[in-house]
C-alpha cells in the first residue's frame, strides 16, 4: 500500500475540470446509461476514482475490480479496491479470472481475460472508464515502434473504442502521470502498488524506469507532442482502413463450416504491403492482433506455400491453414484424445458432447423409427477402410475419397462423426447417408453436428 504525502499543490481544479469535460464531450456524442470504472487499485485508478466522486456524473457509476490471481497479494489488493471504493460512496463489483497464456506472454493473457469480463458487462449505451495517462501512451508507442508497427500501432492507445457492446474511454490521456500524482499527494491518498511493476525485465517497466526519465530531462512535456504525433499516426490509420476494408471485401470472405475464409488466389493478387493490411484487418475483425513477424509467416507458409502443403500457423488461441485455394482462420483444434469405442445415441440421451462440438438428434430427415426398430444408434470416428454408396450414387467408395470428393476441410476429418446403425456405417453427420439408409418417406429423426461457436446445425441429407 502506497500513500505520499508532498507539499507541491497541484490545482485539483484543472484535473476535475479537464475529467468533467471529456465525460461532458462524449455525453454529447452519445446517450450514457451506465458508466462502469476499471479499477484496479494502483495510482491512476484512485485517482481517478477519486475525481468521479467529486464530480455531478449523470449516470449511474460503478467500480470494477478484476482479480488476476497473479500475486499472492491479489485478495488484499481486492479487499483495499473495495474498502477504498466504499469510501466514496461507490458501487463496487470483483470478478476472479483465470489468467491461461496463449503464446504471447503473461501480460497479454491478463489482458484478453481482463476484457472479456468487460464484455460481459457492458451493455448498449454503457462505457467503460480507463485510467491511461500521457505516460502509458509514451510507453505504449515506444514499444510499439521497437517492435516495428505501423501507423495503426504507433496511433497508440485510442481515447475511445467499442468493447463488447459498449464503449471505452479514457478521460485523462491528456494528463501526465506526475499531475495524476500531484492530484494523489494533495488529498492523502493511498493506493496498492505492484512490486512487478519495479522489475526492469520487463520491457515496459524498463522504459517506464529507466528511458522515459531521460527523455523527460532532455525534453520536458516531450509527451504532448507525442500524443499528437499519435492523433496523426490514428488518422492516416484510419484512411488505411477503408482501403483495407474494400480490399477485404474484393478477397471473398465468408464464414466456413467452422471459422472464416478468404481467397488466396485474389490476396496473392495484392502487393505484399496491401496484403498484410487486408490481413491484418481480417485477423482484427476476429479478435486476433497480429504482428509483423506473425503476417511474414502466414506469407512464407500459407500464401506463397504449395497448395497440397500441410501448413498451420497459429496465433495464440487461433490456427491459420490453407485449403481448397482458400486462406482459413479457425480456434486451434481441442486436445482431447478422439475416442475409439462407440459412443451410443438414443432418444432419452440424445445429446452427445464430441471432441469437436455436439451432436444433437432432431426432428428432420435422416433416420426413421421403423428402419432404427430394435437396432443399435451409435458415434464412431476414423480408423481406416471404411466404405459407404452415398445416396444417389452407382457404387461405393472409401471414406478417404469421399472425404475429398466433399471437400470437408483435411483438419476436420479425424473429427467428423460417422453414424453407425449396428455394425453398418449409416451416414457422415453434415456430410451424407449411406444409401440404404437414405428413407424419403419417413423423416421423423434428423442429426445435428454443431461445430463450436456455430449458431447452425449442419444436417445429414440424402445427396442427389
Amino acid at each position: 500500500m502506497c500513500s505520499l504525502f508532498n507539499p507541491k499543490v497541484f490545482s485539483v481544479s484543472v484535473l476535475l475540470s479537464h475529467l468533467q469535460q471529456q465525460l461532458d464531450s462524449l455525453s454529447a456524442q452519445k446517450t450514457v446509461t451506465r458508466w462502469l470504472l476499471a479499477f484496479s487499485g494502483g495510482l491512476d485508478s484512485t485517482v481517478l476514482l477519486h475525481a468521479l466522486a467529486q464530480l455531478q456524473i449523470s449516470a449511474p457509476l460503478a467500480a470494477l475490480h478484476i482479480n488476476h490471481q497473479l500475486s499472492d497479494q491479489a485478495d488484499d489488493w481486492q479487499q483495499s479496491a473495495q474498502q477504498f471504493a466504499e469510501s466514496q460512496a461507490m458501487e463496487f463489483m470483483a470478478e476472479r479470472v483465470d489468467v491461461v497464456q496463449s503464446g504471447r506472454g503473461l501480460e497479454d493473457a491478463a489482458r484478453q481475460a481482463r476484457y472479456r469480463v468487460f464484455e460481459r458487462h457492458l451493455n448498449n449505451d454503457n462505457v467503460l472508464l480507463m485510467a491511461h495517462h500521457a505516460d502509458d501512451q509514451a510507453e505504449t508507442m515506444l514499444l510499439r515502434l521497437l517492435r516495428g508497427a505501423g501507423p495503426e500501432g504507433l496511433a497508440g492507445i485510442r481515447v475511445s473504442r467499442a468493447v463488447g457492446a459498449g464503449c471505452l474511454f479514457r478521460p485523462l490521456l491528456g494528463l501526465t502521470r506526475a499531475q495524476l500524482q500531484d492530484y494523489a499527494y494533495e488529498h492523502r491518498l493511498s493506493w496498492v502498488e505492484d512490486d512487478s511493476n519495479s522489475d526492469t525485465r520487463f520491457d515496459r517497466n524498463f522504459l517506464r524506469h529507466e528511458v522515459l526519465p531521460q527523455l523527460k530531462e532532455r525534453w520536458p512535456g516531450f509527451q504532448s507532442r507525442w500524443q499528437q504525433a499519435a492523433e496523426h499516426c490514428n488518422t492516416a490509420a484510419e484512411q488505411l482502413q477503408q482501403v483495407a476494408t474494400t480490399r477485404l471485401q474484393g478477397c471473398d470472405p465468408r464464414a466456413e463450416r467452422w471459422g472464416q475464409s478468404v481467397s488466396l488466389s485474389l490476396l496473392a493478387a495484392l502487393s505484399q504491403a496491401d496484403r498484410f493490411s487486408v490481413l491484418r484487418l481480417w485477423l482484427q475483425r476476429l479478435g486476433v492482433n497480429p504482428e509483423l513477424a506473425q503476417l511474414q509467416q502466414v506469407e512464407r507458409q500459407l500464401v506463397a506455400g504449395r497448395a497440397d502443403a500441410v501448413a498451420e500457423v497459429r496465433m495464440g488461441l487461433n490456427s491459420l491453414r490453407r485449403f481448397n485455394e482458400r486462406l482459413y482462420a479457425t480456434d486451434v483444434l481441442p486436445l482431447e484424445t478422439i475416442p475409439t469405442a462407440s459412443l451410443p445415441i438414443d432418444e432419452e440421451n440424445n445429446r452427445l458432447n464430441l471432441p469437436l462440438g455436439t451432436l444433437t438428434l432432431e426432428a428432420g430427415g435422416v433416420f426413421s423409427r421403423e428402419m432404427l426398430q430394435g437396432r443399435q444408434l451409435s458415434v464412431r470416428f476414423r480408423t481406416g477402410g471404411e466404405r459407404c454408396k452415398p445416396a444417389g450414387r452407382a457404387h461405393s467408395q472409401s471414406l478417404k475419397k469421399l472425404l475429398q470428393e466433399y471437400r470437408l476441410e483435411p483438419w476436420l476429418r479425424p473429427y467428423a462423426p460417422l453414424i453407425y446403425v449396428d455394425e453398418q456405417l449409416a451416414a457422415v453427420a453434415g456430410l451424407w447417408l449411406c444409401a440404404e439408409f437414405a428413407d424419403t418417406n419417413i423423416t421423423d429423426m434428423g442429426l445435428c453436428w454443431q461445430l463450436p461457436d456455430s449458431r447452425a446445425c449442419v444436417l445429414s441429407a440424402p445427396v442427389e
